[in-house]
C-alpha cells in the first residue's frame, strides 16, 4: 500500500499475517507546510525522542524540545550526530532505515484507519524500510515489477523534492537480535526527566554496509533484562546506580559519576545514568583512575575519606575544570556521612594526600 499526497506526515505499522505487529511510526517533514528536514519516531516517544535528518546533511538521535527543556545545563541534546552519506543514485540521499524482523512483532491494540499498514515478511527475515531523501532533478528509482523496492510513502519537501520510503524484505540472523539484546543487557541506559514511556519496543542501533544509519525494532518485553546497573568495562570494581548516592550528590550538575577507591575492598563507581555523559568512556575513565589510586598517585581531584579511602568525581572535562577552579571539586565528603564503607570520623587525612 502506498501513501502518495500533499501530506507532509505519514503513520505506519508492519503487521504480521496472524495481526503482530511493529510499534507504531511517524515520519514528518512539517505539521502545516513540509520543510526540508525529516524527522522519524515511534510515535509512543515523538514528543521525547526522535530521528532528525536536517538539510545540511547533519543529522542526529535526539531529543524533542519538551525534553531539552527539562534538561540540566551541560546534558547532551543529542544521543548521536553523523553526516547523511552521499548519494548512491544521481539527486537520492539514504537517509536512514528501519528494520522489523519477523519475530519481533508483537500482539498490540489495534491503530487507526489512517495508519499505512505495511505487510511483514515471511519468518527468519525482516521488512526493512529505506528512507530517501531526493532532490527536484532526481532520476527515479526503479520500482514494481521485478525491482527490489517498493514504494510505500511519499512525502512533500519545501525545495521540490521529496522523501521516499521504499520498502524491501531481507534475510535475517536471529543471532542479530540476540546480540543487540546482550548489549541491551550489558550497556547503561539512558534516563530522562520522566522516563520513557514505551514498554514493548526497544531499538538497536547502527550502521548499514553502505554507512546509512539504521535501526532495528526489537520487543524487549520477550526478554528479561537486569534490574541492576551493567558493568562498564574495563572499569574493575562494583558498578552502582546514582539514587544510592545522597539527595545532596545526586542534586550535582556537573557529575557524570562518583569512584571510590578502598585499600582492602573493589573500588565502587556510582554512575549518573541521566543524558550528560558518554558512558563509552566512563569505564575507560574510571579504570585509569582506579589504577592511578593504586600506584599512589593522588592529585588535587581526589578527596580522602577516611580509612585510606579516597573518592574523586567524573565529569566532562569542561565542568570538572569549572569544578575545580570553583572548589565544588573535590566534592564536600561530609553529607550525611557519606560513602559509609567507612568511617572518617577518627581518621584524619594524610598530611601529604
Amino acid at each position: 500500500m502506498s501513501a502518495e499526497s500533499d501530506a507532509v506526515v505519514m503513520r505506519l505499522v508492519v503487521v504480521a499475517a496472524d495481526g503482530r505487529r511493529s510499534c507504531e511510526w511517524r515520519i514528518w517533514t512539517g505539521s502545516r507546510k513540509p520543510s526540508d528536514d525529516v524527522y522519524l519516531a515511534p510515535r509512543s516517544l515523538g514528543d521525547q525522542l526522535k530521528v532528525s535528518l536536517h538539510r545540511d546533511g547533519w543529522c542526529q538521535h535526539g531529543f524533542d524540545p519538551s525534553i531539552r527543556g527539562r534538561l540540566r545545563s551541560g546534558d547532551k541534546h543529542a544521543l548521536d550526530r553523523w553526516e547523511i552519506v552521499e548519494e548512491i543514485i544521481p539527486g537520492w540521499r539514504p537517509g536512514y532505515r528501519l528494520r522489523f524482523p519477523e519475530s519481533e512483532l508483537e500482539v498490540q491494540p489495534d491503530v487507526d484507519d489512517d495508519v499505512t499498514q505495511i505487510p511483514a515478511s515471511p519468518a527468519d527475515h525482516s521488512l526493512v524500510l529505506d528512507i530517501f531523501i531526493s532532490e527536484p532533478s532526481a532520476v527515479p528509482i526503479p520500482t514494481g515489477g521485478d525491482a527490489m523496492f517498493r514504494v510505500v510513502a511519499t512525502l512533500n519537501r519545501k525545495s521540490g523534492g521529496s522523501v521516499t520510503v521504499l520498502a524491501s524484505v531481507h534475510t535475517f540472523d536471529p543471532t542479530d537480535v540476540a546480540e543487540a539484546v546482550d548489549i541491551q543487557r550489558a550497556s547503561i541506559s539512558w534516563d530522562i526527566p520522566g522516563g520513557l514511556r514505551e514498554e514493548t519496543f526497544g531499538w538497536a542501533l547502527g550502521v548499514a554496509d553502505d554507512g546509512t544509519r539504521c535501526c532495528t525494532e526489537i520487543c524487549m518485553s520477550k526478554y528479561t533484562l537486569p534490574e541492576t546497573v551493567a558493568p562498564l568495562p574495563p572499569f574493575v570494581g562494583e558498578v552502582r546506580p546514582w539514587p544510592e548516592l545522597p539527595a545532596a550528590i545526586q542534586a550535582r550538575e556537573d557529575l557524570c559519576g562518583l569512584l571510590i577507591c578502598r585499600p582492602t575492598a573493589q573500588a565502587i563507581l556510582f554512575v549518573d545514568q541521566r543524558s550528560r555523559c558518554d558512558h563509552s568512556r566512563l569505564g575507560k575513565t574510571a579504570e585509569e583512575l582506579r589504577q592511578s589510586y593504586l600506584r599512589g598517585e593522588i592529585d588535587k581531584g581526589w578527596a580522602y575519606v577516611g580509612s585510606g579511602c579516597y573518592q574523586t568525581a567524573l565529569s566532562t572535562p569542561r565542568l570538572f575544570q569549572e569544578g575545580c577552579d570553583s572548589g565544588t571539586i573535590p566534592l564536600d565528603v561530609g553529607v550525611g556521612g557519606w560513602p559509609p564503607e567507612v568511617d572518617s570520623s577518627t581518621d584524619e587525612r594524610p598530611p601529604d594526600a
